[in-house]
C-alpha cells in the first residue's frame, strides 16, 4: 500500500505541475522497485506531456526533477529515479 500511495503522489505531482489546467494532457507510466518505507524505492518512468512540446531534453528533465525533489529528500521514500520524456507530438 505504501508503494501505491507513493506512486499516486508522484503521478499527481507530475501531472498537476506540468499541465495544471488539464492534467489529462500528461501521461505517466511508473514502475517502483524496493521499499519506500526504508527510503530505498527506485522509480522508473515514461512521461508524455503537452508541456514538453518545443522544449529541449535538458529543460524537460529539469521540469521532472523539480517535481521529484520532495520525494528524493530524506524521508521522501525514493533514492533513485530514471525517466524518459516525450511530447504528445513525439508520441504520435
Amino acid at each position: 500500500r505504501a508503494m501505491e500511495a507513493l506512486s499516486a503522489a508522484i503521478v499527481t505531482s507530475i501531472t498537476t505541475t506540468l499541465t495544471p489546467s488539464d492534467p489529462s494532457q500528461t501521461r505517466v507510466e511508473i514502475d517502483l522497485e524496493g521499499s519506500c518505507e526504508e527510503g530505498s524505492a527506485k522509480v522508473t518512468m515514461s512521461i508524455v506531456s503537452a508541456a514538453f512540446s518545443g522544449l529541449p531534453r535538458l529543460r524537460r528533465h529539469k521540469l521532472v526533477n523539480s517535481c521529484m525533489a520532495p520525494f528524493l529528500e530524506s524521508g521522501g521514500g525514493v533514492h533513485a529515479v530514471s525517466f524518459k520524456c516525450k511530447s504528445l507530438e513525439e508520441e504520435g
